[in-house]
């Protein structure tokens, strides 16, 4: 017999990344592969942002849900929604902005990535797929990259490891480490910035020139569609176990 289809929970799926998320998994590119949708996001509200991933929706359920993880009772609300489900994808966070104070960044990008995958240990969740980050190690130390944005990513890591190591034969995790992600991008009521006039030209130069694990190959832009089908893909992956890493 085939797989099962997925109930997938999207965890951010207000947010650019998680926005693209949401619409491919619950698109017609997808019938068959996953069952139910579940968008989580402090609004609870479809993302604004446009997304290349959008098509005829098919008759995958999807829903939305607004909870704050950290929250009083943000961490049982949140195992209770993911009762069920056959995977997570936590695409929380944003970008690593200079003046953003180390203890927000830190919190946004590691904590609530921490409470979500709690809440999916506690929800008896098997497959975890993290959004995080490439990290140009080099521009942390000439503070280029914001400290507390490298801590907060490496803590949502670690998370994940741990989401797994607390129970190998049951769990598994993918954390996905891509560049600047581009895409168009909402920044007011009806404007959206085209991120990818900048970024294509740029991503095409650095992956003819950038050699694997290089900090030129971390600064390499990607496609949030890109992104949104890696996520998928590895939310729906049947049969696998450990803890695994994916540059994009």
């Amino acid at each position: 017999p085939g797989q099962a289809p997925a109930r997938v929970v999207v965890v951010g799926a207000s947010g650019f990344v998680g926005g693209a998320i949401v619409n491919l998994a619950s698109s017609r590119r997808l019938c068959g592969r996953i069952a139910s949708v579940l968008g989580v996001s402090r609004s609870g509200t479809a993302a604004a942002h446009p997304s290349p991933c959008s098509d005829a929706r098919s008759d995958v359920s999807t829903t939305y849900l607004a909870l704050d993880v950290l929250a009083p009772r943000g961490n049982d609300e949140l195992a209770s929604a993911l009762e069920g489900a056959t995977a997570v994808i936590v695409s929380v966070g944003f970008a690593p902005l200079p003046f953003v104070a180390y203890d927000k960044q830190v919190r946004v990008n590691g904590e609530t990535n921490k409470r979500v995958l709690e809440a999916a240990a506690t929800a008896k969740v098997p497959r975890a797929v993290l959004v995080n980050a490439a990290m140009a190690e080099p521009l942390v130390s000439l503070g280029v990259v914001p400290r507390g944005y490298y801590d907060g990513k490496m803590m949502a890591r670690e998370a994940a490891r741990a989401f797994v190591d607390a129970e190998p034969a049951t769990r598994s995790a993918a954390v996905l480490k891509p560049g600047p992600v581009h895409g168009w991008r909402a920044v007011a009521p009806g404007v959206a910035l085209p991120l990818s006039a900048a970024m294509v030209p740029a991503e095409t130069v650095l992956r003819a020139v950038a050699s694997p694990g290089s900090t030129l190959a971390d600064l390499t832009p990607v496609s949030v569609s890109r992104v949104a089908e890696v996520a998928i893909e590895q939310a729906t992956r049947d049969g696998v176990t450990g803890y695994e890493e994916f540059a994009l």
